[in-house]
């Protein structure tokens, strides 16, 4: 009796340690692909609040057609969500050499199809979460 209530003891641990600990993502993933956890922003909430600060640098936006977002890992500590992002698109424009934004670190050169992935650091504001560095942002529906 005791044996197995030590043993369940453990599992609630074991369970609780994997959902909680950074860098073993902090979500299930299922069938159904990434299921955020309760505390965790919804995947649907990351990719619209990336997608706006990307729409927000307009030099950026210029220099991209057909860009993508989906989520590939969120580990949350406290207010701070590490969210994987994997983006693809394909560079237009005449220069795509700048050093700030959110494609500072994209690979590639004029009509360069790119696919990379990179971690951003989302913030929990009292409306939601969005990237950090963005003032709060609004409500997003």
């Amino acid at each position: 009796m005791v044996q197995t209530i030590l043993q369940a003891i453990m599992v609630v641990l074991l369970a609780a340690l994997v959902f909680r600990l950074p860098g073993l993502g902090g979500f299930a993933a299922g069938s159904g692909g990434l299921q955020s956890a309760p505390e965790l922003p919804s995947v649907q909430e990351i990719t619209n609040r990336f997608h706006s600060y990307f729409a927000d640098d307009k030099e950026a936006s210029s220099k991209v057609e057909g860009f993508t977002v989906s989520v590939e890992d969120i580990s949350v500590e406290g207010p701070v969500a590490y969210v994987k992002l994997r983006l693809q698109f394909r560079w237009e424009g005449h220069n795509v050499n700048y050093t700030d934004g959110p494609l500072k670190n994209a690979p590639g050169n004029r009509g360069d199809r790119v696919q990379y992935t990179e971690v951003f650091k989302f913030r929990r504001w009292s409306k939601g979460w969005d990237v950090e560095g963005r003032r709060e942002p609004p409500i997003i529906q």
